[in-house]
């Protein structure tokens, strides 16, 4: 049998790199919204003066973000088409793009949570976890 560590272990986090929360942490707040389900559409939208970013899987990803949301002061689109390893292989490369954009939060679309797809969801997870929240 195989021992799994437990993330939340400050033991098992040092084990490897990206095991603890803010490996993946930006400044700009990280949140998980999916613009399919009701009730999205206030989380996409940007606030007064608010820079918002949004990290698209697709580009009809990024499509029905838009007509929900924004305005959007950068988009990341992961793959246009949406595939699981051009997904996974531009996620850390977006998230910095947009960290350089200087924006105050990102909307980050979740993938399927399928092959690939668990591991991109890991670590978005991580990210909108590890992001403090915002100075009211």
């Amino acid at each position: 049998p195989l021992e799994v560590p437990v993330d939340e272990d400050a033991a098992s986090a040092a084990l490897a790199p990206g095991r603890g929360g803010a490996h993946y942490a930006t400044v700009a707040r990280v949140e998980l919204v999916d613009p399919a389900r009701p009730g999205s559409a206030g989380r996409l939208r940007a606030g007064p003066g608010e820079r918002l970013g949004l990290l698209a899987a697709s580009a009809a990803g990024a499509a029905a973000a838009r007509s929900h949301g924004g305005p959007f002061a950068a988009v990341e689109i992961l793959s246009e088409d949406g595939d699981p390893v051009k997904v996974a292989a531009r996620l850390f490369d977006a998230l910095h793009d947009l960290e350089a954009s200087n924006l105050d939060r990102i909307v980050a679309q979740p993938v399927a949570p399928v092959g690939l797809g668990r591991a991109v969801m890991d670590r978005l997870r991580r990210a909108a976890l590890a992001t403090p929240p915002p100075e009211r």
